[in-house]
């Protein structure tokens, strides 16, 4: 229960503190903007503290919250059936929206006192609107009750809550599961601090670590991956990772840099977490103690089979190949949406890209398969700095034939790349993953 005459501080923005009374003036505010009438609200907001008070003013009057993959007018057009009305605090999205649109450039209240805003005020059975990132085809919705979240948040802070100290920082958007629960509603639910300010780049990354304090921060592999080589002063730091796979090489530096580990967090959209590791000494995923997965027989993929974080009524199948260990925890084998045929062979994309990155010339690879008058391998690649000396020098048809040279040992002539793309970073989405359709553009004449 938060009471507005509590002092408790819940978010900060620069000196700035947020106290538990004046987000409840905030809430109780926006109730009152909110009309009646429309039952599924989106909520598309770039300032975390506004998402926030939106958030929680819809879900107190027993509306419907949708967060949608992201704020570009084709996403709010090709879902406009999905919700009935709108809270934004971006102009462009407030302009073009075709229905009903609250346009919140700040949060105003009448200095509201003796408010309370209870667990009664809220159903366990309320429902949150999600979609996924639409990184293996359409967005496709996802339904989390509070109660669901709520069971990931108790699992979550029982696995990780007694190695946290200190201001919570993000990386990510709070439009998307992680970035809500890790960012936004576990940090509430266990009375720490969020830091309100978003960090976008490494640099930032870096002078935040410098700073005297403790924290944690949520982020993903997109990030951690272009993080510069630095040491840090020896402050308590706890940084959660997911939405992608974390190269052990990339872990290791960070270790090198910050004097600990990432913490990975496997799982999806539809699944919620399913398992964490840390890459201390191993690669093996460890699933989280309420979950259960197997192998499916025939495909080798994940199946959960049991979960409180989602409505688990049948085994969910994950896009995922993988194989147990005799201990309970597991090693990921890749993408199974990332093998193709070409031609009736079969190549794994992955393959190739782990081959790509071993060479001193590769920093970062995604590899797709195209098709024109017939389909095709291409790869898009970030260089090294000794890469980008020899592209600069040599050419890139000299880099091209040096890495088809590379792949030939281990990959056959038919399946090699016939096309490259060098670029100074690989375009990903708000949560730091690759969407094909943005990198097949790379390659549009």
């Amino acid at each position: 229960m938060l009471e507005s005459s509590s002092a408790i501080a819940i978010f900060q923005r620069g000196n700035q503190r947020y106290l538990a009374k004046q987000c409840i003036a905030d809430i109780a505010a926006l109730q009152q903007k909110i009309p009646s009438g429309y039952q599924r609200w989106a909520l598309c907001f770039k300032d975390h503290y506004t998402f926030f008070v939106a958030l929680l003013a819809v879900l107190s009057k027993k509306l419907e919250p949708v967060l949608l993959p992201n704020n570009q007018p084709g996403s709010l057009r090709s879902l406009k059936s999905e919700y009935d009305a709108m809270l934004t605090d971006i102009s462009f999205v407030s302009d073009q929206s075709e229905k009903k649109c609250i346009f919140l450039e700040c949060i105003e209240n009448d200095n509201i006192n003796n408010l309370v805003l209870n667990a009664k005020d809220l159903s366990s059975k309320q429902r949150i609107i999600f979609f996924t990132s639409g990184s293996t085809g359409q967005p496709k919705k996802v339904f989390r009750t509070l109660e669901e979240l709520s069971s990931e948040i108790n699992q979550l802070e029982a696995s990780f809550g007694s190695r946290m100290d200190g201001s919570v920082f993000t990386t990510v958007s709070h439009q998307h599961i992680y970035g809500l629960l890790f960012y936004i509603l576990w940090p509430l639910c266990s009375g720490r601090l969020i830091n309100l300010m978003q960090l976008n780049y490494p640099e930032q990354i870096i002078r935040v670590f410098n700073n005297s304090t403790p924290l944690i921060l949520i982020t993903s592999p997109a990030l951690l991956k272009r993080m510069p080589e630095s040491s840090v002063s020896e402050n308590k730091i706890t940084i959660f990772s997911s939405g992608g796979l974390l190269r052990q090489t990339v872990s290791k530096s960070i270790y090198e840099s910050v004097g600990i580990y990432p913490i990975e967090v496997f799982g999806s959209s539809e699944t919620s977490a399913v398992a964490y590791r840390v890459q201390e000494n191993t690669t093996r995923w460890q699933p989280f103690p309420s979950v259960e997965l197997k192998l499916n027989s025939k495909t080798g993929c994940l199946m959960v089979i049991q979960s409180p974080f989602f409505d688990c009524k049948d085994a969910v199948m994950m896009g995922d190949m993988a194989y147990f260990n005799k201990d309970g925890s597991f090693e990921l084998l890749g993408r199974a949406d990332r093998i193709v045929k070409i031609e009736e062979k079969r190549v794994s994309l992955t393959e190739i890209e782990n081959l790509l990155e071993s060479d001193e010339l590769v920093e970062q690879s995604y590899v797709l398969r195209l098709e024109e008058n017939r389909q095709y391998i291409a790869a898009v690649i970030t260089l090294t700095s000794k890469g980008r000396v020899l592209l600069e020098s040599m050419g890139k048809s000299y880099l091209n034939n040096r890495l088809k040279k590379l792949l030939s040992e281990h990959i056959e002539v038919l399946l090699l790349p016939k096309k490259f793309r060098y670029v100074d970073m690989i375009p990903t989405n708000s949560q730091g993953k690759h969407i094909p359709a943005m990198l097949e553009k790379l390659f549009e004449s």
